[in-house]
């Protein structure tokens, strides 16, 4: 039976002054930072665990604590140390050493995952942000931290811990989505707009509208068309507009305005389906799947939606399970879930983050 450690509290972090104690407690675990002259420096996160897991007692002076007080001790000192506790806990019984993350610059980041067998003198596996299922979701702290994890080749992964303790992971990757599909030559259409669509009756163009790019949904011989579908043609010279109450031909930023009073985003939407058609990609809407697009990569009478693509706002906040909601019917569906963080006035910047469901 392995022996208790005994470690000295020190305000923010505990000392294992025994040379021999303290090179079993960093030997089996890689758990604290071993000092000068043998002794060990553990923080209040691994010493927790210890004494959970019967490694550890603390004494603070000459009283033991118990693991109760210790909790206490650090909640007091540290902003959310229940939740991240939750998360070290979980990664450290699957096997992972986990240690505080210390890198200069990076703000955010609360462990560094390294590999099963693996130790601190390794690359880690992961950054891990321990985060409540209460805590809000912001697209620009997230794009930030996966941003920069990509920048020095790590996978960011999120632990979102619920009220009973049990915890989602999921990756964010900065993603770069392409396809297949070349712009093909449209011959100019008239369409008619009634009330929150464009439906176009000529049959020769409805057919080479429809092919290869597949802007529409056929109604009959004919098609009709999303407002973003219309707007994106309208803007590249393809297809006219005439009001379907008046019979007069509509400009396109009179028609812009049109599907503003009708969809509050539509802004938003348009400029995120004009990037990923300028990518190759077949963008149809995702309302079915609760998302702004599903995304094909080529034909999608050969093949499935790979992606469903949400447009975001820069500055945009949410609750963390309506994030849950998305990702959990992505996954459901076999899809991955990109979210199309958009800034600038005109959309110049559009970023996307696959995140997706994780398991370490």
């Amino acid at each position: 039976m392995e022996e208790f450690a005994t470690a000295e509290l020190l305000d923010d972090e505990l000392i294992i002054r025994n040379q021999k104690e303290a090179s079993t407690v960093y030997n089996k675990g890689f758990f604290g930072e071993p000092q000068s002259g043998g002794s060990l420096k553990i923080s209040l996160i691994e010493a927790v665990f210890l004494v959970t897991i019967g490694r550890l007692k603390v004494n603070e002076g000459r009283e033991e604590l118990e693991i109760k007080d210790l909790m206490r001790y650090a909640a007091e000192r540290h902003s959310d140390f229940e939740i991240k506790y939750i998360v070290y806990s979980d990664l450290r019984t699957r096997g992972y050493v986990v240690k505080a993350f210390s890198e200069q610059g990076v703000s955010g980041i609360d462990f560094a995952v390294y590999p099963r067998g693996g130790n601190p003198k390794m690359p880690a596996h992961y950054w891990t942000i321990a985060i409540s299922e209460r805590a809000r979701f912001s697209i620009d702290e997230l794009r930030q931290q996966a941003l920069t994890a990509s920048g020095v080749r790590k996978e960011l992964m999120l632990a979102i811990a619920d009220e009973e303790g049990d915890i989602t992971y999921y990756d964010v990757i900065p993603s770069n989505p392409k396809g297949k599909v070349e712009k093909a030559k449209l011959p100019k259409a008239g369409g008619m707009l009634l009330k929150d669509r464009v439906f176009l009756w000529e049959e020769g163009a409805a057919a080479s509208y429809l092919r290869p790019e597949f802007y529409g949904k056929p109604l009959g011989k004919g098609l009709q068309i999303s407002l973003v579908e219309t707007a994106h043609l309208m803007k590249y010279g393809a297809l006219y507009v005439i009001d379907g109450r008046r019979g007069k031909h509509i400009e396109y930023d009179d028609f812009v305005k049109k599907a503003r009073r009708i969809q509050h985003d539509f802004d938003l939407r348009l400029r995120v389906y004009e990037d990923l058609k300028s990518r190759g990609l077949i963008v149809k809407t995702g309302f079915k799947f609760g998302s702004h697009f599903r995304v094909y990569r080529g034909d999608p009478d050969k093949c499935h939606a790979e992606y469903l693509v949400h447009a975001l706002p820069s500055g945009y906040k949410a609750t963390w399970p309506e994030i849950s909601r998305a990702i959990r019917l992505a996954h459901s569906v076999k899809k991955e879930m990109i979210l199309a963080r958009v800034s600038g006035e005109g959309g110049e910047g559009i970023d996307y983050l696959t995140i997706g469901r994780a398991r370490p």
